[in-house]
Parts: structure tokens; C-alpha cells; sequence
């Protein structure tokens, strides 16, 4: 499905493995990032690869090094940083033999859902802020994105007129766009001024559209704009206290959605949510997209 599975951590067995791995563990750690170093051969000067030691006491110094870090991710490349993610996603898992406490506390819960509470909690989908569940799915352990102060709701409303539409509505105005285009003698220039000129589209969905037949290359303009997307997050145990919090807080908006499937899937996400609270333990996502 796309969207996010649960899973969750024991937090003393995690702390323990960043803070004071065993030489088993870093052993077994090790394995994983030469494996996934073997497949891939894109990391140059990265300072997790740079180069990977031979040997396996100097591997384990240098992942011992790297657990201890406050920031896991900052000094790294985007491939490093998937490298980074990756084994460590892995080690979550548990199938690797280093024993987390892995659980499952959810099969998956669609986009929607989550869409919908950072809507009503005033957080943009494409940003982390001061607001705990505005991280959710989006912040491995020890990784800094960008982040922003909180919205007023004016900020927020002023902010999402600016967006474009959902896909399926800018599938939409293409369709026409290109049914318009395609009659028989059809000017192109016309049917483009009259595409301009559609006051019934928005400014945001028009540069959408454009931007699908424009030959810049979006690599070029910055890395900026194209923060990288981790595929799982890490929460603490504070942090999971917080998201639940927040979710309470708009417990009654959520409930009142039209969508039977939405609602479903909140008192699915709000269980899984209050179990991991109650048990003091580490929140683990997956995004599957």
C-alpha cells in the first residue's frame, strides 16, 4: 500500500546499541554496510566510505564513531546518506541477528490520513516544524532537515493557495488542455492564450502544468529545492508522547471526516500511536510509496 507501516523499537535496547554497541553488534553492522557498499559504487569522498577500512576492528571504530554522533546524516552525501538509512532501516528490522525488539503495531495507514492531521495541525506536508507529528515519516534518528517555525492558521491558508492542486485535479486540466490541443486545426497558440487567460485555473496548477513541458532540468536549479526524502523515521519516546498529544488535540475535526477509509485509518494510527506511548517505546516508520 502507499503510505506508512508502524513498527516500533524498544527504546533501552536501542539507546544501548548507538551509545554502547557490543563488538557483536558492530560486527554484524559492519557486514551490513559492506554488503550495501558492494552494490553500489557511487560514494566517493563520503566521510562513512572514505575510504571503507578493510579490516574489522578499524570498521567498527568508525561506525562506533558515527552511532556516537548527534547529527548521523549532516557531513554526508545524498547517496551516503541513503547508504546511512538504509542499514540502519535494516538493523530496525531485526532480520540481521541484532535484536531491537522489533513489533509490528500497524499494517499501514494510506497517505490521506496523515495528510488530513497536518492539515488540521497547520503544518505543511513538505516541511518539519516545532510540531512533533510534522515529522512523522519524514526524519530518520539523528537527522536535521530543514525545519520551520510554526503557522499561524492565516499563514498556512495563504500558503496552500499557493500549491498546486492534488494530482488527480491537475490530471484533469491536462486532459483538456490536451483534448483542446488535438482537435481538428486547432491552433497551438490559441489554445495555449486560452489555457492563460482560464481564470477557473489557479496560478499554482497553471506553473504545474507548464513546468511538464519545460526542458530545464529541475537539478539545476539548487539543491535547495530538492531536500532529501528519507523512506523511514525514527521517533523517541518523548516525541511519540507529543505526536499523541497533538492528534488528541484535533481528535474530534479527524473524526468528522466524510471519508469512511480516513476515519479508519486514524483510530488505526491513534491505537498504534497510544500503544507505543504506553509502553515507552521508539516509533519506527516505514514510507511506502
Amino acid at each position: 500500500m502507499a503510505g506508512y507501516t508502524v513498527y516500533s523499537l524498544d527504546w533501552s535496547k536501542f539507546q544501548q546499541f548507538i551509545e554502547h554497541p557490543t563488538p557483536e553488534q558492530l560486527a554484524v553492522f559492519a557486514s551490513l554496510v559492506t554488503d550495501a557498499l558492494e552494490e553500489k559504487d557511487e560514494f566517493g569522498d563520503d566521510p562513512l566510505t572514505r575510504p571503507w577500512p578493510k579490516g574489522k576492528a578499524a570498521q567498527a571504530r568508525l561506525l562506533s564513531d558515527r552511532l556516537a554522533r548527534p547529527d548521523w546524516y549532516g557531513d554526508l552525501s545524498e547517496a551516503g546518506r541513503n547508504l546511512w538509512e538504509s542499514v540502519i532501516f535494516d538493523v530496525g528490522l531485526g532480520d540481521s541477528g541484532i535484536d531491537l525488539g522489533f513489533r509490528v503495531d500497524s499494517d499501514g495507514v494510506y497517505w490521506d490520513v496523515v495528510e488530513l492531521a497536518w492539515k488540521h495541525l497547520q503544518v505543511a506536508s513538505d516541511e518539519i516544524s516545532e510540531v512533533a507529528f510534522s515529522a512523522f515519516g519524514k526524519s530518520p534518528f539523528r537527522y536535521f532537515g530543514l525545519t520551520t517555525a510554526p503557522q499561524t492558521r492565516d499563514e498556512h491558508a495563504k500558503e496552500e493557495t499557493g500549491r498546486p492542486s492534488n494530482p488527480k485535479t491537475l490530471r484533469a486540466i491536462l486532459d483538456r488542455l490536451l483534448d483542446a490541443a488535438t482537435q481538428e486545426g486547432a491552433d497551438q497558440d490559441e489554445v495555449l492564450a486560452a489555457f492563460e487567460a482560464d481564470s477557473s485555473i489557479s496560478d499554482a496548477d497553471k506553473e504545474a502544468i507548464k513546468a511538464l513541458f519545460s526542458d530545464d532540468d529541475p537539478d539545476d536549479e539548487g539543491d535547495e529545492l530538492w531536500e532529501w526524502q528519507p523512506m523511514h523515521s525514527m521517533h523517541t519516546p518523548d516525541e511519540v508522547q507529543r505526536m499523541l498529544a497533538e492528534l488528541i488535540s484535533i481528535d474530534k475535526v479527524m473524526r468528522e471526516t466524510n471519508d469512511s477509509a480516513v476515519r479508519e485509518d486514524y483510530e488505526e494510527l491513534l491505537a498504534a500511536l497510544t500503544r507505543i506511548a504506553k509502553d515507552h517505546r521508539l516509533l519506527f516508520v516505514q514510507v511506502d510509496t
